[in-house]
């Protein structure tokens, strides 16, 4: 997270960064029930919404909290918010050796589902999560890495052991091997 909480708070918040996120007060955090509030005005449903905070989040916006004297979250010096965070995500990408990357702001929410996709969060949860209208939508945006997609076809192997016996060369192989290690 180091330098760019803006861009960490988004990625792990599933808030829309610039509509979202940047308008954020300390008003709109409750800190006694882990969560955050965007308000109607902001969110990309016109519905007023609350989300939950986990641990990072949290941790982050209380250091934030020490730090920031502003009615704004993401306040500039002079206790304006921020509008626009695209410069700032070049240079974090910048940063973090992925310039050229393609990555965007709108990466970030895709990042969010597929990462709760790949931990086991069912689609309702995500879709709440991340303030989708549509179930349909949450699909476009999780995405299952090669990695994820091998565990899970190994996990056949571990759930249903095979109970069919070796295919009629494998037994040769077999044979041959068993009297090779008796000589």
């Amino acid at each position: 997270m180091r330098g760019r909480p803006h861009v960490f708070l988004s990625g792990e918040s599933r808030l829309r960064l610039a509509s979202e996120l940047l308008p954020l007060t300390w008003q709109d955090v409750q800190f006694q029930r882990n969560q955050l509030t965007v308000q109607a005005a902001f969110a990309k449903a016109g519905e007023t919404r609350n989300v939950p905070l986990n641990g990072r989040i949290r941790a982050v916006l209380l250091r934030l909290k020490s730090k920031n004297h502003s009615h704004y979250i993401f306040a500039k010096p002079n206790g304006h918010p921020y509008r626009l965070m695209d410069k700032l995500l070049a240079k974090a990408c910048e940063d973090a050796g992925l310039s050229g990357a393609g990555i965007s702001l709108h990466t970030l929410r895709h990042t969010f589902a597929s990462q709760l996709v790949m931990s086991g969060a069912d689609l309702r949860t995500i879709q709440i999560l991340g303030g989708w209208r549509d179930l349909s939508l949450v699909q476009g945006y999780s995405h299952l890495s090669p990695e994820h997609c091998q565990q899970a076809i190994e996990c056949i192997v571990q759930e249903f052991p095979a109970k069919f016996p070796p295919m009629p060369e494998t037994r040769a192989i077999i044979q041959l091997a068993e009297r090779r290690v008796s000589m």
